[in-house]
C-alpha cells in the first residue's frame, strides 16, 4: 500500500469508534440498515480480535528489526466513551460495556491469557492508579482505552503489571508479566474503505480491508507489508521508480514476517489479484505498485527461499 505521511495514527487498536457512528461502519455486501442492529458491534469485535491476533504474531516475528520494543500483554481494550451517545444502550446490551474500559480481545497464549484475564472483564486500576486518573492524562477523555494501552506499553522491562479487574460483581487483582515485542502499534480504523497505511511508526487497517481479507493468512500479508514499510523506514519517494522499489521491498519483508509468524504466503499471495480486480479506479492510479498478478507471482517465487528468523536480507 502507498505510504500516507498525513495519516494521523492517534488511536490505538481499542479506541476505534470515535465518530464511527455505529452501524455506518458496515461495508458493501454486509447486512444493511434493516438487519439486526446487534450485528455491527459483534462484527466490530471480530475485526478487533482478528487484527490483535495477527499483529501479535507479526510483532513477535519482527524480532529486533523494529527500532524499539515495548511491553506487550496481549490485551485489546474497548471503551464506551469512544462511541456516540446514541449507540450506548445497544453496546451495553450486546457487549456488556460499562463506564470502565473493557477487555475486548485477549491473544491466546499471551501474558494476559496466561494470567486468566477474559473478554468482558472491566479494568478499574493499574497498580494503585485508577483508570479515571489515567484518563486525566489523555488528550481526549473519550480515548481512555488508548491511554490505558499506552500506560501498559510503557511498563519498564522486567516489571510486572497489576490490574484491578471486575468480572460481574467480583473484583480481583491480576498479575501480568509482559513480554517485549516490536513497539509498532496496529490501529483499526472504521469508515475508510479497503485501505491500509503506515506513518513510519505505526500501522493502520480499515474495517473494510480486514473484512475483505477472507483468511488470516491474507490479513497477515497486508499487515506485514505495512510493518515492512515501518521497519524499512520508508518515507516519501522522489520518483515512481523509487516508490515501486519501496513497495517491492515491503512486499518481500512483509511476506517473510508473515511466514515466520506461521502464516501461509503461497495461500495468501493471490489476495493481491482479487484486490486489484475490485479496484475500479486502478487504471487511473499512479503505478506505484505492480499489478496484482505480478505481486502474487513474486510472492510465490519468494516463498521457497524464506527463512526464519526474519532478516532484512530476506
Amino acid at each position: 500500500m502507498r505510504i500516507n505521511q498525513n495519516y494521523a495514527l492517534s488511536l490505538s487498536l481499542a479506541t476505534i469508534l470515535v465518530m464511527a457512528g455505529g452501524p455506518g461502519a458496515l461495508r458493501a455486501g454486509e447486512p444493511g440498515p434493516d438487519a439486526d442492529p446487534k450485528i455491527w458491534p459483534l462484527q466490530l469485535r471480530q475485526d478487533m480480535t482478528r487484527l490483535a491476533n495477527v499483529a501479535w504474531k507479526l510483532r513477535k516475528s519482527a524480532g529486533n528489526l523494529c527500532l524499539g520494543k515495548s511491553a506487550a500483554t496481549g490485551l485489546t481494550f474497548d471503551y464506551i466513551g469512544a462511541y456516540s451517545d446514541s449507540d450506548g444502550p445497544l453496546l451495553r446490551q450486546v457487549l456488556g460495556l460499562t463506564d470502565m474500559p473493557q477487555v475486548a480481545a485477549v491473544v491466546p497464549g499471551s501474558p494476559a491469557d496466561l494470567a486468566g484475564i477474559e473478554v468482558g472483564d472491566d479494568v478499574l486500576a493499574v497498580g494503585k492508579v485508577s483508570v479515571s486518573r489515567i484518563g486525566e492524562s489523555a488528550d481526549d477523555s473519550d480515548l481512555l482505552a488508548d491511554e490505558l494501552e499506552k500506560w501498559l506499553a510503557a511498563t519498564p522491562q522486567t516489571q510486572q503489571i497489576e490490574l484491578l479487574t471486575r468480572r460481574g460483581q467480583n473484583e480481583r487483582v491480576v498479575v501480568i508479566r509482559p513480554v517485549r515485542l516490536c513497539a509498532t502499534r496496529f490501529v483499526l480504523k472504521t469508515r475508510d474503505g479497503k485501505k491500509a497505511f503506515s506513518d513510519g511508526e505505526n500501522v493502520a487497517l480499515s474495517t473494510g480491508m480486514i473484512r475483505f481479507a477472507a483468511i488470516d493468512d491474507e490479513l497477515a500479508l497486508i499487515a506485514g507489508h505495512e510493518l515492512g514499510h515501518v521497519i524499512n523506514r520508508d518515507r516519501e519517494a522522489k520518483s515512481i521508480g523509487e516508490r515501486r522499489r519501496m513497495e517491492d521491498r515491503a512486499d518481500a519483508l512483509g511476506a517473510a514476517l508473515a511466514h515466520c509468524a506461521g502464516y501461509d504466503v503461497w495461500r495468501s499471495a493471490d489476495f493481491w489479484v482479487r484486490y486489484h480486480k475490485q479496484d475500479r479506479l486502478r487504471w487511473f492510479r499512479v503505478p506505484t505498485h505492480r499489478s496484482g498478478k505480478a505481486r502474487a507471482r513474486q510472492l510465490k517465487e519468494l516463498q521457497v527461499s524464506l527463512t526464519c528468523p526474519v532478516a532484512l536480507t530476506n
